[in-house]
């Protein structure tokens, strides 16, 4: 079997980060990791203690806003330098690249699935994608893949989020 693996964990549910999160603590014990958080420009709880593991590289590549109407080109330019960030790191000697969020950023038109499928073909390294939707060529290139569906989520009923619960 090839050691390059890629990947998928993606759904409406909570937790495909956090599982992602597992496996680059996983693989850096073995080597070298890097994640790349394409949605994410804010500092949360998991990227403060990701800081204090060795192996880890930690890629910001996301505005700080969410994404609305009125920051989607703000979004669709960061994307696209995540994008190129990825392309750089896929040729180097990494055990595991974490894209985070990769997948939402292609669901919403910040990237192409021609880009994301060139990512995976072309890599050196393990990959691993997350986000919302996975479309069936990029889901016939997994090596795992795991679909993630809410039953319940707290910020529901009263829209409010939680400091190490849900950032």
């Amino acid at each position: 079997m090839s050691q390059k693996q890629v990947i998928i964990y993606y759904g409406k549910g909570e937790g495909d980060t956090s599982a992602a999160l597992g496996h680059a603590i996983r693989a850096s014990s073995y080597g070298k990791v890097a994640i790349i958080f394409f949605m994410k420009g804010r500092e949360t709880g998991e990227i403060k203690a990701l800081k204090q593991l060795k192996n880890i590289e930690i890629y910001l590549a996301g505005p700080k806003e969410f994404l609305v109407k009125s920051t989607h080109q703000k979004h669709k330019e960061a994307a696209s330098k995540a994008l190129k960030l990825a392309m750089k790191l896929m040729i180097k000697d990494y055990k595991l690249i974490v894209l985070d969020e990769i997948l939402y950023a292609l669901n919403y038109g910040l990237i192409k699935e021609s880009e994301v499928l060139g990512l995976i073909k072309n890599s050196k390294s393990s990959l691993l994608l997350t986000g919302i939707k996975a479309s069936p060529k990029i889901l016939s290139l997994a090596t795992i893949s795991t679909e993630f569906r809410k039953i319940r989520h707290h910020y529901e009923k009263d829209k409010q989020t939680i400091k190490g619960i849900d950032y």
